[in-house]
């Protein structure tokens, strides 16, 4: 796996993570996942193809983050919905 796929990959993990071990929303980490998708997009801008696990957390990533909605209530759970929406748009930034 490249650098980038896996920078892309652990900044994932450590987002989703910390939301399914109860722990919240983390903003810092969702601003660490949005950078490295978008320096994917960056690195990846001139070639015709992606890495096949960048392209599976694109198309996981916004259903993973939003079924840790179920976990909280009240504003915490809204925030999760609507980083699963804002993830969906930086990625679709690439494209």
């Amino acid at each position: 796996m490249d650098e980038v796929s896996q920078q892309l990959e652990d900044a994932a993990s450590a987002c989703v993570s910390s939301m399914r071990l109860g722990e919240g929303f983390r903003e810092a980490q969702f601003g660490n996942l949005n950078a490295a998708i978008r320096y994917g997009h960056a690195k990846w801008a001139s070639s015709e193809m992606r890495p096949k696990c960048a392209v599976v957390v694109s198309i996981d990533l916004p259903r993973i983050i939003e079924s840790c909605a179920s976990l909280y209530d009240g504003a915490v759970r809204q925030r999760i919905i609507d980083a699963s929406h804002e993830v969906v748009d930086v990625i679709l930034e690439g494209f």
